[in-house]
């Protein structure tokens, strides 16, 4: 878990005690999420916050599809849980946060999925008291792949974690603006900030973990939104691929294309009104 404590460690073994002010300034806190696998979905109280599975929705909640297909079922959150841990008082205090997302059809029209955002979903429900009822998971079938849904994990605790900015922690660009010992120092600490940070990483808020380079992500908003400014996004989730070929029993199954990461941005301005009508989602695979 990467705390302001164990960033200075690094900073110091690294050489880089010189920039932590200018590095620490750049931090953004984040929410790391835990979970509890090989849980038996009956075992979750309805409308916990959960991975997986079944969502918990109101009496008049419409599966959200696409094309005719029913999305998969990603995350809930129960917000009032999520709260105390949002230090910068981004999410909403109460309402259930549900996130929806279908990769195979994803995948298979990248393009067309990018520019409309068919393929996945954020739904809020502001009232907590709604009587929740336990969705059962639609099964379908697009072209060769059978629609079904993740196992169901229980988010055991939200837990604070402080993310570097993605440019702090790689080598300067061009590399001939730096001397060698330089690069592989920054490289080193890089590295090191990869290792400590919790794992699997499944976070809110924060910078995104790119998996294709330091701005992969953010630069392909901004191929879509020509209009806006990077600094008027933020990362709303980010779901890590959560597998494992030793324990296949008990984790989500989440496989985001190889080993990726799926992540859903929302505009700042829209977030504060609550409005998640219009967020955006992209994956990164290796």
């Amino acid at each position: 878990m990467l705390t302001r404590e164990k960033l200075l460690e690094l900073l110091e073994q690294h050489g880089l005690s010189h920039r932590a002010d200018e590095i620490l300034s750049q931090c953004k806190p984040s929410i790391h999420l835990s979970l509890q696998y090989g849980m038996d979905e009956a075992d979750i109280p309805i409308g916990a916050s959960k991975m997986g599975g079944s969502p918990d929705v109101p009496p008049d909640f419409v599966w959200p599809q696409w094309n005719g297909i029913p999305l998969t079922f990603i995350a809930q959150f129960r917000l009032s849980d999520v709260k105390p841990y949002d230090v910068e008082n981004l999410l909403p205090e109460k309402g259930m946060l549900y996130f929806f997302f279908e990769q195979y059809s994803f995948m298979d029209t990248y393009y067309e999925s990018q520019l409309f955002g068919s393929q996945y979903k954020v739904v809020y429900v502001e009232d907590e008291s709604f009587l929740l009822k336990r969705s059962k998971h639609p099964h379908a079938q697009y072209r060769n792949w059978k629609l079904k849904p993740y196992r169901s994990c229980r988010i055991t605790s939200f837990e604070h974690e402080l993310i570097p900015h993605p440019v702090e922690t790689a080598i300067p660009w061009p590399p001939e603006a730096i001397d060698s010992n330089q690069a592989n120092q920054q490289m080193r600490f890089g590295d090191a900030v990869y290792e400590n940070l919790a794992k699997p990483m499944h976070r809110l808020l924060g910078y995104e973990t790119n998996v294709q380079g330091v701005w992969g992500t953010r630069e392909t908003i901004l191929e879509q939104w020509e209009s806006n400014s990077r600094d008027d996004w933020l990362l709303l989730l980010q779901v890590d691929s959560d597998y494992s070929h030793h324990f296949l029993g008990s984790r989500v199954l989440f496989n985001w294309g190889d080993a990726g990461c799926i992540y859903f941005w929302i505009r700042k301005d829209e977030l504060k009104s609550r409005n998640f009508n219009h967020v955006w989602m992209d994956l990164e695979t290796h």
